[in-house]
């Protein structure tokens, strides 16, 4: 096996080439398992991948789409903690589902940040892999 050098914009991985086919592995595992299980929660629970879809085929923002909003400002702001609040505080304001929806992409979002953009946020991976279970067993 023929290593070859990183040429993925993410240091996180590494590119290797077997006989011609080329293989991209993601080096940190425990990231690796937060984005398997947001995946595997999404394809089960809500039979799709989570869109990023703001307005809806009418053209309005409905209330879940206000929230989408709200969580995109706090996480850019990386007001993260805040973030998550708000977004227990709909749990009950919206469908189930579009709750399910909505927290998948939460976490799929601050999952994508980097160790010291959570750590400014006061915020940790095991937050989010924590988070990711919470949402298996509510």
């Amino acid at each position: 096996m023929k290593k070859m050098p990183n040429t993925s914009p993410l240091s996180t991985y590494n590119i290797f080439s077997l006989k011609g086919v080329v293989f991209i592995f993601d080096q940190d595992w425990f990231m690796r398992q937060i984005r398997d299980l947001a995946n595997m929660l999404a394809s089960v629970l809500l039979n799709k991948t989570p869109s990023a879809e703001i307005i809806d085929e009418d053209g309005t923002i409905t209330e879940d789409d206000l929230l989408r909003m709200r969580l995109e400002r706090l996480i850019g702001e990386r007001k993260i903690n805040e973030a998550e609040n708000l977004l227990y505080a709909y749990k009950y304001r919206i469908a189930e589902t579009q709750f399910l929806k909505s927290a998948l992409w939460f976490y799929n979002e601050i999952n994508r940040l980097d160790d010291a953009e959570l750590e400014s946020a006061d915020y940790s991976r095991q937050e989010i892999f924590d988070g990711l279970n919470d949402l298996k067993i509510s």
